[in-house]
């Protein structure tokens, strides 16, 4: 009984935000918690991240090369290992140095292989031979990338990526690189997006503006790409890592990128060069954790465990990067919780705190949200309504809000998710 009081006194200091235990915990939780949801959660693509194509290999000092891209902020390097009219892996020497030298700083290394899918049972096997690769201090690639650009139709990628997952099963790191939704290529309209969505743990659009038919708004473009991965999918909890265009892009349009991905939320993103990542860009890409969080991985989680519960319906038909408002809000907090014995001081605390009708399709405030629930939260504890459950419900959000838009303190309906699941598992 004690145990359960002082978990639901920090629970009520969190949503207050007196307390803050977030900074403490690391990637590991995150992927714990995620692994109890049975969500792929690896982290494979936090973090910084660049591409190399094979004819772009480093020629010389690979560890100088590896390095530069440490030093300037880059924490994952996707290698390309074959297309299909290569051999399985093209470069293996290089390959292992790169792979060695790359984990020696701490960074990931994701194979990539280029598949036309005329030849599914070979292509597949060039994946798969690359991800049973294993340099001779027995290291490997962190995961592997199927470029998905050509013969598209569902049985193609169906059957391909079968046969992947039957050799490497369910648990291996699998990214799906595809055009944007909004690309005008023929195969866009193949593209299986909710097969995609079974087989591969991330869905990695390539968001290039500089188009050869038209140039776009990098911004509208991006964020658009990401918003509409998450409808054509039908799971809004679908984990999106970015691709931007880095060809001759100046720094100021990464960082415009950036921006974009972060109010999207998207999980990761990286940007695939002309040949190597110029300093400038390295410098634009140096500020990736300001507004790329870690947390979105944690609250996808949260909404994923909770979409199947009546509450999906509040999720698929909103954007979850869009603000929750003050109406809706409540009403779904009254679906989660009875808050009839509560309702007189519940009205008392809403009037105390300026929420009236004059206002109820206005944004909700996240400290106002927060303020809210733990209103609810604690007088059901002290009306002895629900219990405490002995779950281990008390996983906080592993990082900080980043640093863009700090004034930003609009709750999103990724945010709620976070906070409807952490609700869930203390009142039952």
């Amino acid at each position: 009984m004690l145990k359960n009081t002082i978990k639901f006194i920090i629970l009520l200091l969190i949503l207050n935000g007196s307390f803050n235990i977030m900074s403490y915990a690391d990637e590991n939780e995150i992927n714990g918690f995620a692994h109890n949801l049975n969500w792929k959660a690896t982290g494979l693509t936090n973090g910084a991240s660049t591409w190399v194509n094979i004819w772009n290999y480093p020629q010389d000092n690979i560890e100088a090369y590896c390095q530069k891209y440490y030093a300037n902020g880059i924490t994952n390097l996707f290698v390309q290992t074959s297309r299909s009219n290569t051999k399985d892996i093209v470069n293996p020497q290089k390959l292992e140095v790169i792979i060695e030298c790359c984990h020696k700083y701490g960074m990931k290394v994701i194979g990539w292989t280029y598949p036309n899918l005329d030849n599914i049972r070979s292509d597949a096997q060039k994946l798969i031979t690359a991800a049973q690769f294993r340099t001779a201090k027995g290291e490997g690639l962190d995961g592997m990338v199927a470029n998905l650009e050509h013969n598209l139709s569902t049985n193609n990628v169906i059957a391909y990526s079968q046969i992947i997952r039957d050799n490497l099963g369910g648990s291996y790191p699998l990214i799906a690189c595809v055009y944007s939704p909004l690309n005008k290529c023929i195969e866009v309209k193949k593209t299986p997006w909710k097969v995609l969505s079974e087989y591969y743990d991330v869905i990695a659009p390539m968001a290039y503006w500089n188009s050869k038919y038209q140039k776009y708004d990098v911004y509208d473009y991006t964020i658009q790409t990401i918003s509409q991965i998450r409808a054509l999918s039908q799971k809004p909890y679908q984990n999106i890592h970015v691709i931007g265009d880095g060809m001759k892009t100046d720094p100021s349009t990464i960082s415009l990128f950036l921006k974009a991905c972060h109010d999207g939320l998207a999980t990761s993103a990286s940007v695939y060069p002309q040949n190597a990542l110029t300093i400038a860009q390295c410098d634009a890409l140096e500020t990736y954790s300001n507004y790329i969080s870690k947390d979105n991985v944690y609250k996808l989680a949260c909404l994923k465990a909770l979409y199947n519960e009546p509450l999906a319906s509040y999720f698929k038909n909103n954007d979850i990067a869009q603000p929750v408002s003050t109406g809706d809000f409540l009403a779904i907090i009254s679906n989660q919780i009875n808050l009839k014995p509560i309702q007189t001081n519940l009205n008392k605390f809403l009037a105390k705190i300026s929420i009236n009708s004059l206002n109820l399709n206005q944004p909700i405030n996240k400290n106002t949200a927060y303020q809210i629930l733990a209103f609810i939260l604690n007088s059901h504890q002290n009306h002895k309504h629900s219990n405490i459950s002995d779950k281990n419900w008390l996983i906080p959000k592993a990082y900080a809000d980043n640093q863009v838009n700090k004034g930003e303190k609009i709750l999103n309906y990724l945010d709620l998710a976070q906070m409807l699941w952490q609700e869930s598992n203390v009142l039952n």
